[in-house]
């Protein structure tokens, strides 16, 4: 009888395991969360979007490993962007964080001498990578984004 009640209290405990890894995984589109963003306010620059193809390139993003994303980018006098990925798959969306990585850095480079108060938003640049979620941003806001990518990215 004890075995029996083990049995059953291990199965009740992986049923309830396997119900909320399902339920924490995000499931939204990258327009859903990059428009969140954009409209926040946690911007000061005009942002203008960016087509898939050339946000991609200028990454170095695969785009065979992308099913869709979203790209907004400032005017350049700031160094404020919005990236939102959906990737294939968990390991595409790990490298996709790693190419926004390289790109914090090349424009802590670009930046250094050309605007330098924007290094404070570029130290406090948001990458993230979630199940096939890759996410970046730059705002003058990162707490504020940084709520509203928690808000998704559960």
């Amino acid at each position: 009888m004890k075995k029996l009640l083990l049995l059953l209290c291990a199965l009740a405990l992986l049923t309830l395991a396997a119900c909320g890894g399902s339920a924490s995984q995000a499931d939204f589109e990258p327009s859903e969360l990059a428009g969140a963003l954009y409209d926040s306010g946690c911007f000061t620059d005009l942002m203008s979007e960016m087509e898939e193809a050339t946000a991609l390139e200028l990454y170095g993003i695969d785009p065979e490993s992308v099913e869709s994303c979203k790209v907004y980018l400032g005017t350049g006098a700031t160094a404020e962007e919005i990236a939102v990925l959906r990737c294939s798959d968990k390991d595409a969306a790990a490298a996709a964080a790693e190419a926004f990585g390289k790109r914090v850095e090349s424009q802590i480079k670009a930046y250094e001498n050309y605007v330098p108060s924007e290094l404070t938003k570029l130290d406090k640049a948001i990458v993230r990578s979630s199940g096939s979620y890759a996410v970046y941003v730059t705002a003058a806001d990162a707490d504020g984004a940084g709520k509203i990518i928690d808000e998704y990215m559960k």
